[in-house]
C-alpha cells in the first residue's frame, strides 16, 4: 500500500478531493461510481451484506449496482463475500480487528476504511465527501469515525479533511465561546442538497421512460393477442 490514502464518500466536498497526487491511492465505495470518475480510483469497497442491502430491503433494491459489481472495471473490490464480484478481494476484517484489538468500535464503511488504512501502514489519510451529520444513523455512527482519525493523528499519521467538513469540528468550543457565522456551511448543505434534488429527478425520468416503455410494450402484445391470437369470444384462434 502507498503512504497516502484518500478515501471519497458523497457529501459535496469529495469535489475538493487533490486528485493530482500520483503516490495516493483513492479509495470508492458503495454506488458512488455512478456520480465520481472511476478512473481515478484504486480501489472500490462494498461493506454492506449485498441481499440484505440491494435485494431484500424495501424500496432500495438495486440490481444495477450487483451487475456493475459483477463486472470487471480496472479496480479491485472489497467485500465481506465476493461470490458474485468480478475483481473481487475478501476486506481483511480479521487483521484490522486484531491491530485495534480490544477495540471492536467499527460502526460504518468509512470507519472500516480508516482502520484498514492505519493497519497497513499509511503516513498520511485523507477523508472527502463524508460528514455523517444529516441523520440520526449517520450521527450515531460518526463518533466511530472520530475515535479512529484520533488514533491516527495520536499515532503521527497526518489527517487531510477539507474545511467545509463536520469531521472533527463544531460549531464553537464549549464553555468558551459564542456560535459563530454558520452561513458557509449552510451554503455547502444546500448546494449538496441541490445536486441531490437533481440526482434524484434525472432517475425519476429514467424511470419513467421504462414504464412508459413497457406500458407501450403491454399494449402491443394486448393488440397482437386480440386482434391475431384471440377470437372475437375470447376462445383463441
Amino acid at each position: 500500500m502507498r503512504d497516502t490514502v484518500y478515501i471519497v464518500g458523497s457529501v459535496s466536498h469529495w469535489e475538493q478531493t487533490p486528485w493530482d497526487l500520483p503516490t495516493a491511492e483513492y479509495w470508492g465505495m458503495n454506488t458512488m461510481w455512478r456520480s465520481q470518475p472511476l478512473s481515478q480510483f484504486t480501489a472500490w469497497f462494498e461493506l454492506h451484506d449485498l441481499k440484505t442491502m440491494y435485494e431484500d430491503y424495501p424500496g432500495q433494491e438495486d440490481t444495477e449496482h450487483l451487475d456493475w459489481l459483477g463486472e470487471d472495471h480496472g479496480i479491485d473490490v472489497y467485500a465481506w463475500d465476493v461470490t458474485d464480484i468480478r475483481r473481487g478481494l475478501l476486506f481483511p476484517r480479521d487483521d484490522v480487528l486484531a491491530f485495534f484489538s480490544p477495540w471492536r468500535y467499527f460502526t460504518n464503511s468509512v470507519t472500516w476504511l480508516v482502520g484498514y488504512a492505519i493497519q497497513s501502514g499509511a503516513k498520511k489519510i485523507g477523508v472527502y465527501g463524508v460528514d455523517m451529520a444529516t441523520s440520526k444513523e449517520h450521527r450515531r455512527e460518526r463518533p466511530s469515525l472520530e475515535w479512529l482519525l484520533g488514533w491516527a493523528l495520536g499515532a503521527g499519521i497526518e489527517i487531510d479533511i477539507p474545511a467545509t467538513s463536520d469531521l472533527l469540528h463544531v460549531g464553537y468550543l464549549y464553555g468558551s465561546e459564542q456560535p459563530y457565522d454558520t452561513s458557509e456551511k449552510v451554503r455547502a448543505y444546500v448546494a449538496e442538497l441541490e445536486e441531490r434534488g437533481t440526482d434524484y429527478r434525472l432517475l425519476e425520468q429514467r424511470y419513467r421512460r421504462k414504464a412508459d416503455q413497457l406500458e407501450g410494450a403491454v399494449d402491443a402484445l394486448e393488440y397482437i393477442n386480440y386482434s391475431w391470437l384471440e377470437k372475437p369470444d375470447g376462445t383463441g384462434s
